[in-house]
């Protein structure tokens, strides 16, 4: 009697912490001595699938997640010394691709205006335009996530593959930062004003960040969801890079940005270079750059050249409150490779 009392205690116990949004996860330490969790969904695809009706969709697109950072934690550097680590670069795949090469391989937009910026506001010149080619490459590999928050709300946030079952995305577009994590995630690649045109990714397994998961430190606001299915296989995905000089790079960034003047529905790539960095938000220093995104196109890439090849190299992360023209991104230095590459071996 007294072992069924407790075997009823404890599973009310586990039922009470999923749902609150609480779960039990896996803790792995890495190679450089910093720990991340692994947590496993706790809802079917069959059921995600059910769960998201086109209702529902809406109600997530209006409320579009976003991180803010205070104003006097905005602290502006320009000469702030780089980590030092080997440059990382994990190849790309366009199936259909010659060489796998793509479009945007010549960044072929107007130069943005002026960078290394002494104004916050905006952070560097920057240029934006809608991207309607939503079937091409390398459109097709970013999309929009729908999730439902620890406190059940419906949200929407941006990602993209950068693996055959491997996806992308802000670390707070996944866990709340102290200590819940979100749920019901599914990934639609492509998305278009409502068009699915090649099915929708279910979680299988997510990475975060110890120290973003429960203390949510900035510069460690990315995530690694696997997927169920291997859609990298027929669609590609972005290759990955690490330890570059900010200094010098020209970022496409994407994201499906849904609050005015943007509704959620439309892919927005944005071009800038770096205005400055940010301390006082966690090491390394996170990069700032001039955009127009608003909430939605949080977790969406930031993406360099190397001669055609295209590689993800920050995600849309947080933008100061005191300026709607700016985006910051973690610096992709070894955390950001190390827990891509630990990912990327469990897919």
């Amino acid at each position: 009697m007294r072992k069924n009392l407790f075997f009823v205690f404890f599973l009310t116990i586990c039922l009470l912490i999923l749902g609150t949004g609480w779960s039990l996860a896996e803790e792995i330490k890495l190679n450089d001595g910093k720990f991340i969790t692994s947590h496993a969904p706790q809802t079917s695809p069959d059921e995600i699938k059910a769960f998201w009706t086109q209702e529902r969709m809406f109600q997530a697109l209006e409320n579009p997640l976003i991180k803010e950072i205070l104003t006097e934690d905005l602290k502006m550097k320009l000469d702030a010394a780089e980590p030092v680590g080997e440059p990382q670069n994990s190849p790309p795949y366009c199936p259909d691709c010659p060489k796998n090469q793509s479009d945007y391989g010549a960044m072929g937009q107007p130069e943005p205006g002026s960078s290394l910026s002494a104004s916050p506001c905006p952070a560097s010149g920057y240029t934006w335009a809608y991207d309607q080619a939503n079937t091409s490459y390398p459109e097709r590999v970013i999309g929009r996530l729908f999730l439902v928050t620890n406190t059940g709300a419906l949200a929407s946030c941006s990602a993209s593959l950068i693996n055959r079952r491997l996806v992308l995305t802000a670390g707070h577009c996944v866990c709340s930062g102290t200590g819940a994590w979100f749920s019901k995630f599914y990934f639609i690649p492509g998305y278009k004003n409502g068009a699915e045109p090649y099915g929708r990714g279910y979680e299988g397994n997510i990475f975060v960040y110890n120290d973003y998961l429960y203390t949510g430190v900035w510069s460690l606001d990315i995530a690694m969801m696997i997927l169920t299915a291997d859609m990298g296989n027929s669609l590609g995905w972005l290759g990955y890079s690490a330890n570059r000089d900010p200094a010098t790079q020209l970022w496409l960034q994407f994201g499906y940005p849904a609050q005015n003047p943007f509704d959620g529905n439309w892919l927005v790539s944005v071009l800038s270079r770096m205005g400055y960095r940010v301390s006082g938000i966690g090491s390394p220093y996170p990069v700032a750059v001039g955009s127009i995104f608003t909430p939605g196109a949080s977790g969406g890439p930031w993406i360099v050249t190397n001669g055609s090849d295209l590689y993800a190299n920050g995600l849309n992360s947080a933008k100061p409150v005191s300026c709607g023209e700016t985006s910051i991104s973690p610096y992709f230095g070894d955390a950001a490779w190390n827990i891509f590459e630990y990912a990327k071996d469990k897919q």
